[in-house]
């Protein structure tokens, strides 16, 4: 039964992978994942590259897309939403060390700030405050986070595309 399953999902993989509709979604996904703050993109990049190793240079394009796009709308609902919101929904969030730090970088620092942020292992959601609470241009953000991931995910997915032994090495590891 679990054979038949695995055998089902990866044959859905397979198909989905190599239909029209797969960089729209890895784009669509890379939005939903940085907007809910839930999934790192980074997963959706590897796990994208990984089926289809050859086209990794538009994988990246597509996931950079959708993360600056999602990373974008973040910063205007924060700009939206004000400072005094965002210390009503999460007292705790304004006195953080980690917030301050922040602040100070994109105080001193701008879109720049924000560019290294999200091309480092890094949470990127304290700047993307920052930056909307500044009222630095959405545009500027925008492709300060494409810069940023353009970077991150675009050695990723490079790693993954080239050596996709030593990730399934690792993912046979870690199960």
């Amino acid at each position: 039964m679990r054979a038949l399953l695995l055998k089902r999902i990866r044959l859905m993989l397979w198909q989905t992978a190599h239909s029209l509709a797969f960089l729209p979604l890895v784009g669509a996904l890379s939005v939903a994942a940085t907007l809910s703050m839930s999934v790192p993109v980074t997963a959706i990049v590897l796990a994208a590259v990984m089926l289809r190793p050859h086209r990794w240079p538009l994988i990246l394009l597509a996931a950079v897309l959708g993360a600056a796009l999602g990373a974008s709308a973040l910063a205007w609902t924060f700009h939206e939403q004000g400072l005094a919101s965002l210390q009503q929904a999460y007292p705790e969030f304004s006195s953080s060390e980690s917030w301050l730090k922040v602040v100070a970088w994109v105080d001193r620092y701008g879109l720049f700030a924000l560019a290294a942020v999200c091309a480092l292992p890094l949470p990127q959601t304290p700047a993307l405050i920052a930056c909307g609470l500044a009222d630095l241009p959405i545009s500027g953000i925008f492709l300060a986070v494409a810069a940023g991931k353009l970077a991150k995910y675009g050695v990723l997915a490079w790693m993954a595309a080239t050596f996709p032994e030593r990730f399934l090495k690792y993912l046979h590891r870690s199960n």
